[in-house]
């Protein structure tokens, strides 16, 4: 695995295009959400330096033209683990186990837990997130989806998911509910 799978010259920039997400440039935002008895902690990974074309810039090499600040973000994974009441331990909540929860993260907003078969038009076992970076950095706040816990993938949220038509916006966006739940 960590060896590059194809190496693209495009706009004298070095792409690489990676086999996993180990080889990736990461950070990890960590989030908590209660799910009525549970305490979940949910791992939030996200790739550093995505250019339009989707692929990871690698920054460490000489001829890079921009910032790694200046390029977008992309939410690539979330591991789960559930808080252990009786050994105080965590313990990794497997694939397509979030009980039938929706749960919602952003940097701005505060996590949500919600049942999807109390809301029908949510997704179960699904993760609904908006960007994790901070309001004070304005270099995209454009990293918003739904993310599958069963099946690892992401589906858009009346936000492009395609790096092409990623514009920043300001402040980040965040999870609104209107009502009490």
């Amino acid at each position: 695995m960590g060896e590059f799978s194809s190496i693209l010259e495009k706009k004298t920039k070095k792409k690489e295009m990676l086999q996993s997400r180990d080889d990736l440039t990461c950070w990890q935002r960590y989030h908590l959400v209660v799910a009525r008895e549970d305490l979940l902690v949910v791992t939030q990974h996200i790739m550093l330096s995505v250019d339009s074309d989707g692929l990871y810039v690698d920054f460490d090499s000489d001829d890079s033209e921009r910032p790694a600040f200046e390029l977008p973000t992309v939410t690539i994974d979330f591991d789960v683990h559930r808080y252990d009441w009786e050994d105080g331990d965590l313990k990794y909540v497997e694939g397509s186990s979030l009980g039938g929860w929706a749960l919602f993260f952003g940097a701005s907003s505060h996590s949500v837990a919600l049942r999807a078969s109390d809301f029908p038009e949510l997704k179960p076992n699904s993760i609904y997130f908006t960007d994790a970076l901070e309001l004070s950095l304005n270099q995209g706040n454009h990293d918003i989806g739904i993310f599958s816990y069963m099946d690892k993938t992401v589906s858009p949220c009346y936000y492009p998911c395609d790096p092409a038509d990623l514009k920043p916006i300001f402040p980040a966006p965040i999870w609104f509910f209107p009502t009490s739940f």
